[in-house]
């Protein structure tokens, strides 16, 4: 039996579409990123932040706001089982290795107060597990200093 064409297409896309459901999206870009980034900075022309949110950093000490304004929104969030912190967690591709990275930020009274960075390496073309929790695939220095995105 021969199937009619547009069937075959339909079903190729539909079939295409599915898989790409289950694959993060890395942190290179979306096209709400730059307008939602430039709509933060045109309504803050003093902000605190505004030439780290300009160049896609997150540092300590910022917003919601602000981190949304650099970053856009998180893959998930959820709250601590004492209800005092906040995480936002952030899915990326590296760009050299093409490790997946897990970015999780940790807000406390709606300031960003720490994140955390894992890596979940390839190997021969296979994901491997995340690293072991509290490995820091960052120098403390860059940690603390700030992180970019490539959004």
């Amino acid at each position: 039996m021969l199937w009619p064409k547009p069937l075959v297409l339909t079903l190729f896309s539909v079939l295409v579409f599915a898989a790409c459901a289950n694959v993060p999206l890395p942190l290179v870009g979306t096209t709400a990123q730059p307008e939602a980034r430039e709509e933060y900075l045109l309504s803050n022309p003093d902000g605190r932040f505004n030439q780290f949110i300009n160049r896609g950093e997150v540092v300590t000490g910022m917003g919601f706001e602000e981190v949304l304004a650099s970053w856009g929104l998180p893959e998930s969030r959820r709250l601590s089982r004492d209800r005092k912190l906040e995480y936002w967690t952030y899915l990326g591709q590296d760009d050299l290795s093409g490790d997946w990275m897990r970015y999780t930020f940790a807000f406390e009274k709606r300031l960003l107060v720490d994140w955390d960075v894992s890596r979940h390496f390839i190997k021969n073309g296979t994901l491997t597990n995340w690293d072991t929790p509290g490995s820091d695939p960052l120098p403390e220095a860059e940690r603390r200093g700030g992180l970019t995105a490539k959004r």
